[in-house]
Order: structure tokens, then C-alpha cells, then sequence
């Protein structure tokens, strides 16, 4: 199997994306403008000191976001660390072995990957179980589309069974079952 990286497809990253093109064609605009005006007073100054601040900032962002991300390679499932404090993390940095999964589910947690508390979660999350001989591992999925999921599932069951890990599950179904009866799990468990 080639890598298959699955990036966030979300309404939810479209709107953030667009505020922060936005945000940075004004800081852009800004620091042209405050240039070609001259840096005569401590305004100016002000007004270049922020508009370089929000240029790094949206380009931060920029590469924040581009960093969450589902990666599924040739032996395992790769989940990178959320950047920032552990007050805002959902995800951990995750890996999950294809030949250890012996059941996959989804469930909702207003709980981090880890099961541990994120006191910034306001609104719980869905996230991809997979109970693996090692214990659960979760993948945050919030700001990916029921497709994706549903791929990122089917995709992994293949190469399990490639592997000669025989899973009876089907991503579809799973998806199905989940909107028909989601509820708020504690933890990762449902």
C-alpha cells in the first residue's frame, strides 16, 4: 500500500482557512502600505509591529493546521502530536499496528486521544477506536468528512487483512451505526 495521507476536510477548516487568508492579505496590505508611507511616527511603527505579529501568526496557523493530519502507511496508522498546550490537545501522537487491531468502533468524548482531560474540548468530538491487543488507541476525527472516516476505515481493514489480520468490520456500517445511536462516551469507550 502507498502512503495515503488524509488532511482535514471539514466546513469548519474552510471557514478558518478563509478568516485567515483574509487576516493575512490585510496584514500584507498593511505592511505595504505602512512602508511605502514611511515609518515617521510611533503609529506607523505600532501598525508594522502588528502587522508583521499577524503575518506569522496566520502562517503559524497555516502550518498548525497542514500538521493535523491522518497518515496510513505500508505497517501501520500514524496520527502526529496536536501542537500546542495540553489544555488545547484533542490528539496525542498515535501509532496503531494493522496486525494488532482486533476491533474498530466510533464513539463521541468530550475527552482528549489520550482519554485524558482537555479543559478547551467545549462541544464533544467523534473519534476512531481501535481496540488493539495493546489497549484502545483513538484518532480524533472532528474536522473530517463522514467520507473520509469511512475511507480511512475501509482503507485500514484492507491493509489489515493484506497483513493477515481477518477483520469483519465494514466502514460503512460502522458509520451508520454510529449516527443511528451516538452518544457521549467517557474516555474513548462508548
Amino acid at each position: 500500500m502507498k502512503k495515503r495521507v488524509f488532511l482535514q476536510r471539514s466546513i469548519l477548516i474552510y471557514i478558518c482557512l478563509l478568516i485567515l487568508l483574509s487576516m493575512l492579505a490585510a496584514c500584507i496590505y498593511a505592511l505595504i502600505y505602512l512602508l511605502r508611507q514611511g515609518l515617521s511616527d510611533l503609529k506607523s511603527w505600532i501598525g508594522l509591529v502588528a502587522a508583521i505579529w499577524g503575518g506569522a501568526f496566520c502562517i503559524y496557523t497555516f502550518i498548525r493546521m497542514a500538521r493535523n493530519r491522518i497518515i496510513l502507511l505500508a505497517n501501520e496508522i500514524f496520527v502526529p502530536e496536536q501542537w500546542g498546550s495540553k489544555s488545547y490537545k484533542t490528539q496525542y501522537e498515535t501509532h496503531i499496528v494493522y496486525t494488532e487491531i482486533e476491533n474498530i468502533f466510533i464513539t463521541i468524548s468530550d475527552k482528549n486521544s489520550l482519554g485524558g482531560e482537555a479543559s478547551q474540548i467545549f462541544t464533544p468530538m467523534p473519534y476512531i477506536i481501535f481496540e488493539c491487543k495493546s489497549g484502545q488507541k483513538a484518532i480524533n476525527v472532528y474536522y473530517y468528512t463522514k467520507r473520509q472516516v469511512i475511507q480511512i476505515i475501509n482503507m485500514a481493514i484492507a491493509q489489515a487483512k493484506l497483513l493477515g489480520n481477518n477483520l469483519a468490520i465494514n466502514g460503512e456500517s460502522l458509520m451508520l451505526d454510529f449516527l443511528k445511536n451516538a452518544r457521549i462516551g467517557k474516555g474513548g469507550k462508548s
